[in-house]
């Protein structure tokens, strides 16, 4: 293809122009230099039907310049088939009661984004169901989280907004690079600094037509010798991961099942032991947790063994 147009930015704005464009000004200033304009860039293209100076998003709802949004939160997102991942950078403030957050995309297919904690996130919403119907046109996302607060009602402030979380920023990735950065998955239960779980843990996993295969690691104490150990797919599919064993174990969970429906997408795999025991009942310690097993590791890989 031959590459006949080109973008320039000078003087702080942007245009495109054709190969046969002639521009028309000129001024001669007291240093006797003959003077037009100024040219900052100049770069070849393809003809792209998204030239630089449309952006990738437009905001719908409040976005205010500290960051904060409303709830719910609506964003008009330019559907790239190049680019059809949406990456989420935000934060939750503390705040009492159960925290979450979706997306909503304009098919009425819902994401939960598995924030469940407060703190700074990042998080990716896969818009590929978009591009048949809104390629390169510009699309509403809602983002609709547990709550919001006021607080001027609060007592905390003057500020009478009604704010829920703050947006940082969002960007549009290939798929390539949303594969590079996007995690092979996110906690949904508590897994502890020392690697216990309880009896019901769950985790959401990224299905990963390159990686369909979740091998974990893990320990079963010999107080729980004889527990079973079982793990639940969004599908409804179920399978034992471990049962009639205590000690070290090591485990691969097929996902392939899974790739046809929610390829790019994270699902939530829940693994529920049949024992459990709290160490200060039985004169361990004083952990008042109800424990099931270690989970030493847990990585995404290409084949089942």
């Amino acid at each position: 293809m031959a590459l006949t147009d080109f973008f320039f930015k000078g003087c702080g704005w942007q245009a495109q122009a054709h190969s046969n464009v002639k521009c028309r000004s000129r001024a001669l200033l007291p240093d006797g230099r003959d003077l037009s304009w100024r040219l900052f860039d100049l770069k070849l293209t393809t003809g792209s039907p998204n030239p630089p100076s449309v952006p990738p998003y437009k905001k719908v709802s409040e976005w205010w310049p500290d960051n904060w949004v409303s709830n719910p939160l609506a964003i008009n997102v330019r559907i790239d088939p190049g680019a059809p991942v949406l990456e989420v950078v935000g934060e939750f403030p503390e705040r009492p009661g159960k925290i979450s957050l979706k997306a909503v995309l304009p098919n009425a297919e819902e994401y939960d984004l598995f924030v469940n904690q407060p703190g700074e996130f990042v998080r990716y919403v896969p818009l590929i169901s978009l591009l048949s119907q809104h390629a390169d046109r510009f699309a509403t996302i809602k983002f609709v989280s547990s709550g919001s607060f006021n607080p001027k009602r609060q007592g905390l402030s003057q500020d009478d907004r009604d704010l829920s979380w703050r947006l940082f920023d969002v960007r549009l990735l290939s798929l390539p690079a949303a594969r590079e950065v996007q995690p092979a998955y996110y906690l949904v239960s508590e897994w502890w600094r020392d690697k216990w779980v309880s009896n019901v843990f769950e985790v959401a996993v990224l299905v990963d037509r390159s990686r369909p295969f979740l091998r974990l690691s893990g320990e079963i104490p010999s107080v729980l010798s004889g527990a079973l150990l079982r793990v639940r797919l969004p599908d409804g599919k179920s399978f034992v991961v471990v049962e009639n064993h205590y000690g070290r174990f090591s485990a691969s969970i097929s996902l392939v099942s899974l790739i046809a429906g929610f390829d790019g997408k994270y699902v939530p795999l829940e693994f529920e032991a049949s024992r459990f025991f709290i160490p200060k009942e039985t004169g361990i310690s004083d952990d008042t947790r109800m424990l099931a097993w270690q989970l030493l590791d847990m990585e995404l890989v290409e084949n089942e063994k």
